[in-house]
């Protein structure tokens, strides 16, 4: 955690003599017991994060004392209230809102899924299921009790994307992976009968297939590639419907030592449509909505894309290499990770399509971002080996997972309020997170 969970700042209340604001309290806990009364008073203006739960605790005559977080305007305070109306030129005559909230408890470590190889990128939020892809060119299946159910066997390069094709039931789970091999698979795993089958491979890319997305109403998927493309996908689509390629299938030769299960048996499908524009690697693309599909690239560039017409109806120059993209369809804002450190939040919405913010904290290239599915919370994995915790009005994380992954952290991502991370040490991660079992 990035600051002292502790109420460790002896801030007296006894107000007299001090420079102070009035303020009013609110929150939204639901709690009666966590409740203050809707009454203006001043306080220091001294006062900071410590110093406020103080008040808070005092007031609620909480027993033991909590620490909270406070907004103002939708903004955590991470500084004093002087600091805060002298950088924004507060009118110091006017009761200034403080919201107050709980501080997000500090992630749990709770167990580790260990592969044989690098984990590439990790697909979770499909209770009862996670499913991860490895540098061992298989995708595995875990259920809920961190078993691995199933052991999918057909690609012929490292597995570097993996995504929901249906929502997961105890009985069966549907997904697709990009692979180094230049080509995609469509799984289903028969978690009852314990089988398994490639229902389709996908070619027509001339590059590494980096990364993969779904779309909402899992119909079709899109893939980017080092070929500079992104393609859509439709697995019930038909050979009239299917873009013409000489491209039949491309494989790529693997080490002796393991043999791809699936063979030329499956039906192999083309691309519905390619999208063009992108002059380096796509090394990550997003979905979020039937209409509007999201791409990052080692150009520099993000690009919006229309699914009906194939054009980029935005693009978002930036300077660095993006390595990632996660778009909050609960915020309504796009983060980047990036090769220099950084972090950006991007706002799809406004007409400049600049940079909104940057999240500075990693030591290395960030790796891997990843928005809380219903909340502001953002998830960030670097090659420093750390998993940092933010919050959409913070530039300060919530918490730093330093020393899980003994090496690059390579893809994260929510399972519910559980976080899941995979990386170059050849282990998946779970972290207990917000009090989920």
């Amino acid at each position: 955690m990035e600051a002292d969970p502790t109420l460790n700042e002896s801030e007296a209340l006894d107000f007299e003599n001090e420079e102070q604001i009035e303020v009013r309290f609110t929150t939204k806990l639901t709690d009666p017991a966590l409740q203050v009364e809707d009454t203006p008073f001043f306080v220091p203006l001294r006062l900071a994060r410590h110093g406020l739960s103080e008040i808070i605790n005092s007031l609620l005559d909480l027993d033991p004392p909590r620490l909270f977080d406070f907004l103002i305007n939708n903004q955590f305070l991470r500084t004093s209230l002087l600091t805060y109306v002298q950088q924004r030129n507060v009118n110091r005559e006017e009761t200034l809102a403080i919201e107050y909230t709980e501080v997000m408890p500090e992630p749990e470590h709770k167990q580790d899924l260990p592969h044989d190889d690098w984990v590439a990128c990790v697909a979770a939020g499909g209770n009862p299921y996670i499913v991860s892809g490895s540098f061992d060119q298989q995708a595995r299946l875990w259920n809920a009790e961190g078993e691995c159910v199933a052991v999918l066997s057909g690609h012929t390069g490292p597995v570097k994307g993996v995504a929901w094709m249906s929502k997961p039931t105890a009985e069966s789970a549907s997904f697709v992976t990009a692979s180094q091999d230049f080509s995609l698979f469509h799984w289903k795993v028969d978690t009852t009968n314990k089988t398994n089958e490639a229902i389709n491979k996908y070619v027509g890319h001339t590059g590494s297939v980096e990364c993969v997305a779904v779309e909402p109403t899992f119909e079709r998927f899109c893939s980017g590639s080092w070929d500079h493309s992104i393609k859509l996908w439709y697995p019930n689509s038909t050979p009239a419907e299917e873009e013409k390629s000489e491209v039949k299938d491309i494989e790529i030769k693997k080490s002796a030592k393991k043999k791809a299960k699936v063979t030329a048996e499956v039906a192999k499908k083309g691309s519905i449509r390619t999208l063009l524009g992108h002059t380096l690697c796509v090394s990550s693309v997003a979905w979020p909505t039937p209409y509007n599909i999201y791409s990052g690239s080692w150009d520099h560039s993000l690009r919006q894309w229309d699914v009906e017409t194939g054009i980029a109806t935005r693009v978002m120059a930036g300077d660095k290499v993006v390595s990632s993209i996660s778009y909050s369809t609960s915020v309504g804002l796009l983060a980047s990770g990036h090769n220099d450190k950084v972090v950006r939040i991007w706002d799809p919405r406004s007409s400049d399509a600049v940079v909104k913010d940057r999240l500075i904290s990693h030591k290395l290239w960030v790796s891997s971002v990843a928005w809380h599915p219903t909340s502001s919370l953002l998830l960030t994995g670097s090659h420093d080996g750390t998993i940092k915790v933010w919050d959409a009005r913070s530039r300060i994380p919530l918490h730093t997972l330093p020393g899980q992954h003994k090496g690059k952290v390579l893809c994260v991502a929510w399972d519910g309020d559980r976080i899941v991370s995979g990386g170059a040490d050849n282990v998946i991660n779970i972290h207990k997170a917000l009090g989920s079992a």
